[in-house]
């Protein structure tokens, strides 16, 4: 997919867009045929360009589900009937990630759990934590 660089996300939080959003229709898995949902995740890079995550859902919004909680994190509410799970696209949240090691050392991306950007404070708190340190190596240096 053109945009994209071939490099695999690294774990941590991003602030991500929702690119995609597939219809995969029905594929095996281990409960038996499933309808299956994949929602593709942008996150921007100054140095390194895009990188590129997905994560496949069961394609239901009943009660338990994967994508019943993801979207209603995102929406702030539970979906209507009526739903229409394209209507993500374009939507800016923030994603957990992590890499899973498979065989033959390859790694894969784990989607975690995603939560809408006006929600993102993690950064926040991270310059809160940097701005008391300043200031307690300053205390430091000055009573030495």
């Amino acid at each position: 997919m053109t945009g994209f660089n071939n490099l695999l996300l690294p774990p941590g939080l991003h602030d991500a867009e929702i690119f995609s959003v597939d219809d995969l229709g029905v594929l095996p898995s281990k409960f038996g045929p499933k309808r299956r949902l994949e929602v593709v995740f942008r996150v921007e890079n100054d140095v390194l360009g895009a990188y590129r995550a997905e994560r496949r859902y069961h394609y239901t919004l009943g009660d338990g589900s994967h994508l019943l909680r993801d979207v209603a994190s995102l929406l702030g509410r539970r979906p209507d009937e009526n739903f229409d799970p394209k209507s993500l696209v374009g939507m800016r949240c923030q994603i957990h990630s992590a890499l899973k090691k498979r065989v033959l050392n390859e790694s894969k991306v784990l989607i975690l759990g995603l939560v809408p950007a006006r929600r993102c404070v993690f950064p926040a708190k991270i310059e809160c934590a940097l701005k008391k340190l300043e200031k307690a190596l300053e205390h430091s240096e000055s009573s030495q």
